[in-house]
């Protein structure tokens, strides 16, 4: 009750009214995240700038400790969506600094695998820690786009508005955006987008092509407009993802020209800035054409895919090391038996996405013949996590929307693609919206001819080839070459 009313206090800015009530509320009792937040919100209302970092060193330190203990359990990204208020009050440390705000951002994005890593407990100095793992990701950003031909932009959320950070030649600027900027937008272009590529051809109309200017307008910055660019690196906001920033329109009112035909661009899911193992010479090859008949009954809509079977062999053929497992022999146990042995991984067929749920997306496999339990024969998204994929240079999903499902509400939910991420791949590539199989096998085919010497291809400039050739060859017309998307959890090396 006291913890009730001094969250009230604080909101109408009582300090030292919500001090008392804190004080009663913890009276003989350690300080809990909970107390520890309050606390540092009291500070905060009367600029003790030494004790707001004291409370945040006790509520950081308690939070890794219950984030730690939920090892691979996909809760633990909800657990996360929820402390949005914590990372503002911490933000706020910093709110002069550019740098160090960036860090902050970088590392929050990954305390995750933070907390799994940092196995000290101590409470003195937890933000600092925190801050020194986000600062070595900042200085490799920076030299990253030290040449001035790429650059990185990192959106976040933090209140009513969207901070905006700019990586450019070394250099770290912000500024920000006022959600009110935002909100139109996020009334129209998701749902148009959404009703495009539900579409045969997905064709740009006119509609459409006005619509994803002002996107362009509000969060793109002058030195990506207009111009083309080398590659340019995004990391989102669960706000702003569904405007798909790759598809907003940078060109001149005559026309439309997406940002992704002029930049080659990916996302950037987490920057792993230690030393990366050599590629493994392993590529994991997947293929389940079939739906299993009790994977049917519990998903009706899910059909046979033709193509699939077609697909796996050719990038079989066309890959090193291929380990085929298709048809019944795409047993779960057996994927992930060859998952942390490959360099590539390329799986091909449904994924299901669950827009209301995320965390319950899951690639179906094939049944194991002494187990008629449906729930197993699956991918599900705890099972990639458990993988140690640090490595595979790059995960293929051929499949639908394996890329969708970071924005469910205010919630943060991840995608399919993200698993393979956090699990330490270096690269997936995968689709936000829908795409029928056939479509998917003759993009990934053009995809996988962009590789030389027998290897896999580059996933940033072949995926950035194949997109602007079919780009060109539609005179920009629809938007199918945009179905697929790169999610990056290293730089290149």
């Amino acid at each position: 009750f006291h913890l009730i009313i001094a969250s009230g206090e604080v909101a109408a800015g009582g300090a030292d009214a919500a001090a008392t009530h804190l004080e009663a509320a913890s009276a003989g009792q350690a300080p809990t995240f909970d107390t520890s937040l309050l606390a540092m919100r009291i500070a905060a209302l009367r600029g003790d700038t030494a004790a707001v970092t004291a409370h945040a060193d006790t509520a950081l330190a308690d939070f890794l400790n219950e984030l730690s203990t939920w090892g691979d359990r996909v809760e633990m990204y909800l657990m996360l969506s929820r402390q949005d208020g914590f990372r503002e009050q911490l933000h706020r440390l910093f709110a002069n600094d550019p740098r160090r705000g960036l860090a902050l951002e970088l590392a929050w994005r990954q305390l995750r695998r933070y907390a799994a890593e940092d196995s000290r407990t101590e409470t003195a100095g937890a933000v600092s820690r925190l801050l020194e793992f986000g600062q070595a990701q900042v200085e490799d950003l920076a030299a990253w786009t030290g040449s001035g031909d790429d650059r990185a932009l990192i959106f976040a959320r933090l209140g009513g508005q969207i901070h905006r950070w700019q990586v450019v030649s070394g250099t770290v600027g912000r500024d920000s955006i006022s959600i009110g900027e935002v909100a139109p937008l996020l009334e129209s272009v998701p749902h148009r987008l959404a009703e495009t590529m539900a579409l045969d051809g997905a064709p740009v109309s006119d509609e459409l092509a006005r619509d994803l200017a002002p996107v362009t307008r509000v969060l793109m910055p002058d030195g990506v407009r207009g111009a083309e660019g080398g590659r340019l690196l995004l990391a989102t906001t669960a706000t702003i993802d569904p405007l798909a920033l790759e598809a907003c329109n940078v060109g001149d009112a005559a026309g439309y020209a997406p940002l992704a035909a002029r930049w080659q661009t990916a996302y950037l899911r987490l920057q792993d800035v230690a030393a990366a193992p050599e590629r493994a010479q392993v590529s994991c090859v997947v293929g389940v054409p079939e739906p299993s008949p009790a994977m049917r009954r519990e998903r009706p809509s899910l059909r046979s895919l033709p193509y699939v079977l077609v697909e796996a062999e050719r990038a079989a053929e066309q890959l090193p090391g291929p380990v085929l497992l298709v048809n019944d022999d795409a047993r779960k146990d057996a994927i992930v038996a060859e998952l942390e042995r490959a360099g590539t991984i390329y799986i091909a067929g449904h994924a299901t996405h669950d827009p209301e749920m995320p965390y319950r997306s899951f690639l179906p496999c094939a049944p194991d013949p002494a187990d008629h339990d449906p729930a197993r024969a699956r991918l599900a998204f705890a099972d990639i996590l458990r993988c140690d994929l640090s490595a595979c240079e790059l995960v293929v999903l051929s499949s639908c929307r394996g890329a969708s499902g970071r924005a469910t509400g205010s919630v943060v939910g991840p995608a399919l693609a993200d698993a393979f991420s956090d699990a330490g791949a270096a690269a997936v590539i995968a689709a936000r919206w829908a795409i029928e199989d056939e479509a998917a096998a003759g993009f990934m085919g053009e995809f996988l001819a962009a590789g030389q010497g027998g290897g896999p291809p580059d996933a940033w400039d072949g995926l950035h080839r194949v997109r602007r050739n079919r780009f060109d060859a539609e005179s920009g017309a629809n938007l199918t070459w945009l179905i697929y998307e790169l999610e990056l959890g290293r730089l290149p090396r």
